[in-house]
């Protein structure tokens, strides 16, 4: 008996990959999570998943409230090295506190998801590119920004 063939969608990093550019900047970095909220506002189902689990699990009872925890630390640890970088680099504002403003960022994703199950306003790209652009140094001009944002890979 023959082996039946199927066709598997691509799961993981692997799904995503399309959606970004080898990063050689920070704007190429920070362009990288425009395209990713791209991509999960075109599949809304494990964003879905992700959020209902998000949430239940800040119950320390949760099976999966350990992998929440340590995700967050990670996320939170990953996200204030990138604005350190940013801030070396010059695309952000030396003024910034990188760990307030990962927390800030991680919070407004988060919220932002979370809010699409209830309403999508289907602006969840842009809502992250206006916030991104708070914290761009007033010395990169705003044409720049817009373009490296959201260039297309």
């Amino acid at each position: 008996m023959g082996r039946r063939s199927e066709r598997r969608e691509p799961t993981g990093r692997q799904a995503v990959a399309p959606a970004y550019i080898a990063p050689v900047t920070a704007f190429d970095r920070l362009g990288n999570v425009y395209r990713r909220a791209l991509y999960n506002q075109a599949h809304p189902e494990p964003i879905a998943l992700y959020s209902v689990l998000l949430c239940e699990a800040t119950s320390t009872n949760h099976p999966a409230h350990d992998y929440f925890a340590a995700r967050y630390t990670r996320v939170l640890d990953t996200v204030a090295a990138q604005v350190r970088d940013f801030q070396e680099q010059g695309p952000f504002r030396s003024d910034l506190d990188p760990e307030a403003e990962a927390a800030w960022f991680t919070a407004l994703w988060d919220g932002l998801q979370v809010h699409a199950l209830y309403a999508d306003s289907g602006a969840i790209p842009e809502q992250l590119l206006r916030g991104l652009d708070e914290l761009v140094a007033d010395s990169v001009p705003a044409d720049r920004r817009v373009r490296a944002l959201t260039a297309s890979p």
